[in-house]
């Protein structure tokens, strides 16, 4: 048997001003995924994952999907908060901050870190926490 990789929770941009915009942040949070991987990791995205079946569009199945997605990511060992250069936490990746600041206040282990990564998936660096 393998021996266990660090569960990531990974938190990018998803939505957009159009398709074009979420297809392009769906494709970069796999890339992210990817390089998880890569390096050992097993990550998880909530954002690719629930909105395969819930409809990102409709406020009541949005929040439905990032309950869930929360519930899950709050077991995880680090929390990835991934950016493009010259880009901001959305609305959902601040949630999800927010979520995991107040499970480690309350003693869960998880280790925040704040990347900037390449469309294609390369890490360019760190950028610095939000508040």
């Amino acid at each position: 048997m393998s021996k266990a990789r660090p569960l990531v929770a990974i938190e990018s941009p998803f939505k957009g001003k159009d398709v074009g915009d979420v297809r392009r942040n769906r494709v970069f949070a796999q890339n992210v995924c990817r390089y998880a991987v890569l390096e050992g990791y097993n990550p998880y995205a909530m954002h690719l994952f629930f909105t395969q079946f819930l409809k990102d569009g409709d406020a009541e199945e949005r929040k439905l999907g990032i309950n869930c997605g929360l519930a899950w990511t709050g077991h995880a060992d680090e929390a990835w908060f991934c950016l493009r250069r010259d880009e901001r936490p959305t609305a959902g990746m601040k949630l999800a901050l927010d979520d995991h600041r107040r499970r480690i206040a309350h003693g869960a282990r998880c280790t925040l870190k704040f990347l900037v990564f390449s469309q294609g998936g390369k890490l360019l660096g760190t950028f610095d926490e939000p508040e």
